[in-house]
């Protein structure tokens, strides 16, 4: 998404990303398959009484934090974006309402008043230049003695 002159960011994450992540060991794990695997655990613990289910699911219990970390951090990533989005609409909002109040003001002058401004800039402009001829007159004339 452009949000600037030059200036992108992604916004949209897929769920390979979300789902996959590397666990504290360098392990790479997948959410769903650590779920299918504690289902199918739980299944066949419950079945046969000789196994300790408590024992087996301990085992879940570092994967599954890892897990929760990693969708949390990219919640966190999903929120500074949001944040940073948020901002940047309230920013053009902002630069539209100046960049109309400059226009308004340009388009809804006193005509009045400028012309009046415009016929006094004229005529100190018109002194200046036959204050400038005044003195320039002599001077040419002294010249081509």
């Amino acid at each position: 998404l452009d949000i600037g002159a030059g200036i992108q960011m992604e916004v949209s994450m897929n769920g390979v990303t979300v789902m996959n992540y590397t666990q504290a060991d360098g392990t790479p794990q997948n959410i769903y398959n650590l779920m299918d695997e504690i289902t199918r655990m739980l299944e066949n613990g419950v079945t046969d009484p000789d196994v300790n289910v408590v024992e087996k699911l301990n085992k879940f219990i570092k994967p599954l934090q890892d897990g929760q970390s990693h969708t949390l951090s990219l919640t966190a990533e999903i929120g500074g974006k949001d944040n940073r989005l948020e901002l940047m609409h309230a920013r053009y909002g902002q630069d539209e309402l100046n960049y109309t109040q400059m226009k308004a003001d340009a388009e809804d002058a006193d005509q009045a008043e400028l012309i009046m401004n415009y016929k006094m800039a004229e005529a100190v402009y018109n002194a200046a230049l036959a204050t400038g001829a005044y003195i320039i007159q002599p001077t040419l004339m002294d010249f081509l003695r």
